[in-house]
Order: structure tokens, then sequence, then C-alpha cells
């Protein structure tokens, strides 16, 4: 029985763990352009840690998007203070800030959880961002 359940949840975990679309590499160059006034945020996801486990990215009230391991996704707001939402055993809200013409970076982490995992969303720098960007696929619409 406890093979069963194991060899199960390893299907399932790596059923989560398929990623395509173009690399961050491979767009860099090929995304459009920000309208003036506007700023860009871009999620990305590159730990496996907790692969089968994609809750939804919220912004402002908003589904933009879901984390999915090794996959990254941009939207373009306004200037301002922003809420993210993730939602998995916990709610995590994070605020992000964006200026105009800016691009700003959030890492959506995994973490341990008691029932199951936990996903963070953390803003970072965008050296960091765009270094742990490269190798990871395009999920967004």
């Amino acid at each position: 029985m406890n093979r069963t359940i194991g060899l199960f949840a390893v299907i399932v975990e790596l059923s989560g763990c398929a990623t395509s679309g173009a690399t961050y590499k491979e767009t860099l160059g090929n995304t459009p352009a920000l309208q003036a006034g506007m700023g860009r945020i871009y999620f990305y996801r590159p730990s496996q840690f907790g692969a089968a486990i994609r809750p939804d990215v919220v912004l402002d009230g908003e589904v933009v998007g879901k984390a999915i391991w090794h996959g990254f996704f941009y939207v373009d707001r306004l200037p301002g203070t922003h809420d993210v939402v993730v939602s998995t055993e916990i709610v995590d809200k994070t605020p992000v800030r964006l200026a105009a013409g800016e691009t700003c970076y959030v890492r959506l982490e995994g973490g341990f959880g008691i029932i199951m995992g936990r996903t963070y969303a953390r803003q970072v720098n965008a050296t960091t961002g765009e270094s742990e960007m490269l190798s990871l696929h395009y999920t967004g619409d």
C-alpha cells in the first residue's frame, strides 16, 4: 500500500513539471515594448520544490497566471504599489512597488507546509530576476 501511494505521489509530482514555451533568453528583444506610463512585472518560479502545486497568482484581486515550475509570465500595470497574493495552505500577500517604465521581478518560491507545500511571492532585484529566468519557459497567454 505504501509503495502504491509513493508511486502515485511521484507520478503527480512529475506531471506538474512539464513546462513548454520559449525560454526567457529566447524572448529577449522580442517582448512587446511597454506603453507610455506603464511598468512590467515578471513572475517566475525557478525551483522544482512542490512542482505539482500550481496556485493562481493574483494581482490586485485579478488572477494573472499560475505559479508553474520552471516557468514565467509577465503583466503590464500602471505605477504604484500592487498586491500579489498566492494561496496554498496559507495566503501569502506581498506588496510590489512599480514605477513607470520599470520592470520588476517576483520570484515564486516553494516552502514546507503542515499538510501540503506552500508558495510565497518575493520581489527580487533586476539582476537576480533576469539571471534566474534565463532558462525558464514562458507560460503566459
